[in-house]
């Protein structure tokens, strides 16, 4: 850790810097790079390009193959989905990885006022993207700026990924970024709990499809058809009354809610049906599974049971058939406690909030996997934000700071 002395200058740095900061933000969250499909990324690539390189890094970007995409990620309407490297080599023993998303999802329905204009009142930031995760990125290069201001160099080499497509597994993102091999960090820094407390875990997800087959037919006579429909309905509904049975493991992780500490499962994310009209009965419906699992669960046995409850739920009719596809697999990521990036940034966020960090599992999956599984240490630490994929989402203006001030100081620590 650095010296008090040292430590009152960087904080103060970090608070001149304020204005500067939420005009960045401001201009991030303008440009709407919504996904699906993502129509804004080069736009936005472009701008963040421009932030690493006044901070003295060296960037590079990256693209999948129009052929990648089209296999990785159908829903891109075949747009370019450009990976942003920013690299500030100083010569140090280890390197610090840094990842973002820039992609948000839809602002959908309830804001109070545009949600691509950033709205300030006297404690939070309004906008798409400012918690999930616009300010991750604002508070990453302004905690390196607050080092510049007053002459103080990080303790380590600083690699930053600033990715698409984290909105949808990432596959066209980090996913398929950390397979090429131009990324060499020692431990990497993602989105997770904020205030007085680490993520060093996160969930991961099991996507399932259900697809009832049934006999499509007149409306007028529903005897002469199998109403697919009908079916799902049954299958869903047994599935809806099963959850607290299908989701009772209990992880021993320390969380920030109770309800963090289960496995949960939502029904219905995305729906579809082979009818197109009113008077047909539907052949063919379907819906979708979002199961989390724990680091204590294994994902073939949570697929087993769930497949066998759907079918014991679907109706005794000849007519109807049950087929069930995965979708998406991310297992569970957990970071040592003991590893250097946990306890540093303990130390440095026990500094700033005045409290005893706690490590906690986070009730996400995040692109945290993709570097986790090719070894590297992984933990996260967020701003402070509320309402994220909700309307009016926000992020506290004063943890901004906090959260800035917290990065420099880990800048200026790991691998000390």
């Amino acid at each position: 850790m650095i010296s008090k002395r040292k430590s009152s200058a960087l904080k103060t740095a970090v608070v001149k810097l304020q204005d500067e900061a939420e005009d960045l933000l401001a201009r991030l969250v303008a440009i709407p790079t919504v996904n699906p499909p993502g129509r804004e990324y080069p736009r936005i690539v472009t701008l963040l390009g421009k932030e690493l390189e006044k901070v003295g890094g060296t960037i590079q970007v990256f693209f999948p193959t129009e052929a990648e995409v089209r296999d990785l990620f159908p829903d891109s309407g075949g747009l370019p989905r450009p990976n942003l490297v920013g690299k500030l080599h100083l010569g140090r023993t280890k390197t610090l990885h840094l990842n973002g998303h820039y992609d948000v999802v839809p602002p959908g329905e309830g804001w109070v006022r545009d949600p691509f204009i950033l709205r300030r009142d006297s404690e939070w930031l309004r906008g798409r993207g400012t918690g999930d995760m616009k300010g991750n990125i604002t508070a990453y290069l302004f905690a390196l700026k607050a080092l510049q201001q007053i002459g103080l160099e990080p303790s380590c080499n600083l690699e930053f990924s600033l990715v698409p497509d984290e909105e949808s597994g990432g596959a066209c993102g980090l996913g398929w970024l950390a397979k090429q091999g131009v990324l060499k960090a020692d431990a990497a820094l993602f989105e997770g709990h904020s205030g007085p407390a680490v993520t060093i875990a996160n969930k991961g997800v099991l996507w399932l499809e259900i697809l009832v087959r049934g006999r499509a037919g007149h409306g007028s006579r529903p005897y002469e058809g199998a109403n697919a429909f009908a079916g799902a309905v049954a299958v869903a509904k047994g599935l809806l009354d099963s959850t607290p049975e299908l989701c009772s493991v209990k992880s021993e992780l320390p969380v920030a809610r109770t309800e963090d500490a289960y496995g949960v499962m939502t029904l219905g994310g995305r729906v579809s049906t082979s009818a197109q009209k009113v008077n047909v009965i539907p052949g063919k419906f379907s819906f979708t599974i979002d199961r989390r699992l724990l680091p204590e669960e294994d994902h073939e046995r949570v697929q087993a049971e769930i497949e066998e409850y759907a079918l014991g739920f679907l109706p005794d009719d000849e007519g109807l058939s049950l087929d069930i596809r995965r979708i998406e697999l991310a297992r569970a990521v957990v970071c040592p406690d003991d590893s250097e990036l946990v306890r540093t940034l303990a130390g440095v966020v026990e500094e700033v909030y005045q409290e005893k960090a706690e490590r906690r599992l986070s009730a996400f999956f995040t692109d945290m996997r993709h570097l986790s599984q090719r070894g590297v240490p992984c933990c996260g630490h967020s701003v402070r934000s509320e309402n994220i994929h909700g309307p009016n989402e926000v992020v506290h203006r004063e943890d901004l700071l906090d959260s800035t001030f917290a990065l420099a100081l880990l800048y200026a620590s790991f691998g000390a």
